[in-house]
């Protein structure tokens, strides 16, 4: 089955939330107040699947369809936690963090003025409960 095609049918169980088809992809809404956006796009190019998670740049590229379709039951998941940095206002990086184990990865932006005020801006989806052994949507 096509991954894409799997994610709206899993995605079905909740009514509440909105997604759509791209070009590309799928594009999941934020599913709640302080939740972040989720768009997985194939990159025919390099025979690989992007993961986007809210719009600071965060993301990640799986080669198997299986991890990518678990990172993105993870994101939608209230163990995930993605925080926002800004300088002066203006995007810095991103970090995607599991609030059960503290496992994260950052990914940070190369041009952003260092020297200015941070700010940091936190997301959770919290749309799939935290359950052991429970990983997919």
């Amino acid at each position: 089955m096509d991954p894409i095609q799997a994610i709206e049918e899993k995605l079905g169980k909740y009514p509440h939330v909105v997604f759509r088809r791209t070009r590309e992809g799928i594009q999941i809404d934020p599913p709640n107040d302080g939740g972040f956006s989720i768009a997985i796009e194939w990159h025919n190019l390099n025979k690989e699947w992007a993961v986007f998670c809210g719009h600071n740049g965060m993301h990640v590229h799986f080669d198997v369809p299986e991890d990518m379709m678990e990172f993105v039951a993870f994101a939608l998941s209230e163990d995930c936690e993605l925080q926002n940095f800004y300088r002066g206002g203006k995007p810095a990086g991103s970090t995607i963090r599991n609030v059960r184990d503290g496992r994260y990865e950052t990914f940070g932006l190369i041009f952003y003025a260092f020297w200015r005020r941070r700010t940091v801006r936190t997301f959770r989806n919290r749309l799939i409960p935290s359950e052991p052994g429970d990983g997919h949507v």
